[in-house]
């Protein structure tokens, strides 16, 4: 746009100072400006314009074309069937200075994809490629703007680099082999992160719902958390964070970091379950504990619930002994973190030393309780004893009250009889020993 401009103004600029002559460029009739030098200028220059733009085209096309075909020359002698087969980090075709930039991701249909697509190089550069050099085709002649007198068409531009010519063929058909061959890599290094799609999609909440309703050994979770451990730790070392393919310089990174956070999501997640897990058990066995205790703490209420007791005591000792077994289980568990390092909350620590003491607090009560039961005994028999005497003593009453009315029985007074008897009858029972033992 400004380069015919400023031609046409330098040239404007010294031959208006010369005035008439053969370079007069006030000339307002085309037989005489044919005739004259200015004419012949006019043209030498138009040659001299066309012949600069196409020397300019020409280097840069050159230019152009080698820039972006150079670093995909060595995919032309590859295969259709071509396979990767270096590793994830060593390129098999390296290039200083990479063009383009992609990422490397997985998309929900389950399929390795580039921020670009591959196949949308070749026709995109081409058609860019054609669009640049028509632009060029649009620098307008100098006529019209330096005879401002005599009328020329509006529609005259110098001649550049046509589409046509043998230098663009050759460049841009280069140009589409190169970034057609340029798929094959792409895509076979893709298909190496095939491994990872569904790792990469896994939602985490949905696996460990599914991971808990499992309800797997503790040594099957120590497993889960060292395997996930070590794919966390593999994925640092085998994947890169930048990988070059020809012109293209491959961003690993960010779907790498996605990969290694989700197995420390997991990681921590599987811990928590398991110390939920932990607390739920150790609930339990605090409960059994809770429970035994209260038992054998409970103060007689008769001498039958005393018999309970004891027999109830008896048990205790194997269930004891059992709930230690669950308790040793649980403390190889709870080593299993260790082994990690993971410390548990306070709440956590609380717990497991409250369970881990109970069995030793309830033998020791077993151990008082027999000596407890020993003095509840002979108390029990002390004041079924003295019960004993208050009945014999109502007992000998009663008879003497029988003897009484039989000696004064008169039949006319059958049922005021009837009624004092049984209402003493009634205070006797009310005296009868509840201290469980029985009359024989």
């Amino acid at each position: 746009n400004f380069w015919p401009q400023k031609i046409f103004s330098g040239i404007t600029f010294v031959l208006r100072a010369l005035g008439k002559g053969w370079l007069d460029i006030s000339l307002d009739k085309w037989s005489v400006y044919q005739m004259c030098k200015i004419s012949r200028f006019i043209l030498q220059t138009k040659f001299r314009m066309q012949e600069s733009i196409q020397v300019l085209l020409e280097k840069s096309i050159d230019t152009f074309s080698v820039y972006l075909t150079d670093p995909c020359l060595q995919f032309l002698k590859l295969q259709p069937d071509f396979k990767w087969r270096n590793n994830y980090i060593e390129t098999e075709f390296p290039c200083e200075k990479p063009i383009f930039f992609l990422i490397i991701s997985i998309s929900e249909a389950k399929k390795v994809v580039y921020s670009t697509t591959p196949e949308d190089f070749a026709p995109l550069l081409t058609d860019i490629f054609k669009k640049a050099l028509e632009k060029t085709s649009g620098v307008r002649c100098i006529e019209a703007e330096t005879l401002l007198n005599l009328k020329f068409a509006p529609n005259l531009y110098i001649e550049t680099v046509e589409l046509i010519e043998d230098l663009f063929i050759q460049r841009n058909d280069l140009l589409g082999r190169c970034y057609n061959q340029a798929v094959l890599p792409l895509n076979s290094y893709a298909r190496l992160y095939d491994r990872f799609i569904d790792f990469y999609l896994l939602n985490v909440n949905e696996y460990m719902r599914e991971y808990e309703s499992i309800k797997r050994s503790s040594s099957e979770v120590k497993y889960d958390i060292l395997e996930h451990k070590r794919q966390k730790e593999e994925l640092r070392e085998i994947l890169p964070a930048f990988i070059t393919i020809g012109p293209f310089l491959i961003n690993v990174e960010l779907m790498k970091q996605l990969m290694i956070k989700k197995h420390t999501d997991i990681v921590r997640k599987l811990f928590e379950y398991y110390i939920q897990r932990m607390w739920d058990i150790n609930e339990t066995i605090l409960e059994q504990c809770l429970d035994i205790y209260q038992k054998i703490s409970d103060r007689p209420q008769s001498i039958e619930h005393l018999y309970e007791i004891r027999d109830f005591a008896a048990t205790v000792p194997d269930v004891v002994e059992q709930l230690r077994a669950d308790i040793q289980i649980m403390w190889l568990e709870y080593e299993m973190l260790d082994s990690f390092f993971y410390n548990l909350s306070d709440t956590q620590f609380a717990m497991k030393w409250e369970v881990y003491a109970w069995p030793h607090t309830i033998m020791q009560r077993l151990g008082t309780l027999r000596e407890e039961q020993k003095k509840d005994i002979e108390e029990f028999r002390r004041v079924h004893s003295s019960e004993c005497i208050s009945f014999e003593e109502r007992l000998e009453s009663l008879n003497k009250g029988i003897q009484a009315f039989s000696l004064i029985f008169d039949p006319n007074k059958v049922t005021e009889t009837a009624v004092e008897v049984s209402e003493s009858v009634g205070m006797t029972k009310s005296i009868i020993p509840k201290s469980g033992f029985s009359l024989d």
